[in-house]
């Protein structure tokens, strides 16, 4: 399947992924395109509000990986923002609620871990070179932390 690009069909079923994901515990819109998906729960920087995003994700052993690629877009995603100023969320990867601290990879960790998601899902090479000489895409881990 060819990358995908922001336009007003992805922009909807970005909005309403999360609420079907959700309200089907899990059962449903956990893969697109054959890529695990998992919904990421953080909190607006500026407005505090509850904010989700269904991301696809590679599975390592030391946690989850994401890119903030934003479908190839020059600036980052709203979501990574939110990231940054409050790194300590959860996650929900099918019917499981987990809390993870989130990491920004850089260096050889970062190619690594972008590395693994163009592995998995080789659309992303397509969203590098949109931003080639603008940006480069962030890589981020999530690292399961205590729930306490």
């Amino acid at each position: 399947m060819p990358a995908a690009r922001r336009n007003a069909f992805t922009e909807v079923f970005f909005r309403i992924h999360p609420w079907i994901y959700r309200k089907s515990g899990g059962r449903l819109l956990t893969r697109i395109d054959g890529n695990p998906i998992l919904l990421l729960n953080t909190r607006g920087r500026r407005s505090g509000l509850p904010r989700t995003n269904g991301l696809v994700y590679v599975e390592r052993e030391d946690g989850w990986l994401v890119a903030a690629s934003w479908a190839g877009e020059p600036k980052d995603p709203i979501w990574y923002l939110n990231l940054m100023t409050c790194p300590d969320i959860t996650i929900q990867i099918k019917d499981r609620v987990i809390p993870v601290r989130a990491r920004n990879l850089e260096g050889k960790d970062r190619d690594l871990g972008w590395k693994e998601i163009v592995a998995q899902d080789p659309s992303f090479a397509a969203y590098e070179e949109r931003t080639r000489g603008v940006r480069e895409i962030p890589v981020v881990l999530l690292e399961a932390r205590d729930a306490a």
